[in-house]
């Protein structure tokens, strides 16, 4: 069975045409499919990263977007919609349970304000 998911609003429903509006919201800015085979479901993800080349290493990339579906560290199900915006100073991050559609994390400040997270954390040794 194949779940499709509107991006908008997130309603759930069975296959439907690609191309057909959402039908609780009317939206037709894209949809999220989720492919059950044999009791095993298959979630689609995708990152873009838009690189500035005049910048050189790891602050390259003036823009990164990821939306994917993954395991939180309780093991629960999560769909996680990410966004790092350098030019404009802006993160955002919304984690959203797959099962409930229940916002558990919603973040979105500006991106010089974004510490004590990843390579960032306490207690971290930071490469000399």
């Amino acid at each position: 069975m194949s779940v499709v998911t509107c991006l908008k609003c997130h309603h759930k429903t069975d296959v439907r045409g690609l191309l057909q509006a959402c039908p609780r919201c009317g939206s037709t800015s894209g949809i999220l499919n989720a492919i059950s085979v044999a009791g095993l479901e298959i979630f689609p993800s995708v990152q873009i990263k838009v690189e500035n080349p005049s910048y050189q290493g790891r602050h390259k990339f003036i823009r990164e977007t990821k939306s994917s579906v993954e395991f939180s560290d309780d093991g629960q199900l999560v769909r996680v919609d990410q966004s790092i915006d350098r030019e404009n100073d802006r993160y955002t991050k919304t984690v959203t349970a797959v099962d409930t559609d229940e916002v558990i994390r919603k973040a979105d400040h500006p991106l010089s304000r974004h510490t004590g997270h990843g390579s960032d954390k306490p207690g971290r040794k930071q490469k000399s």
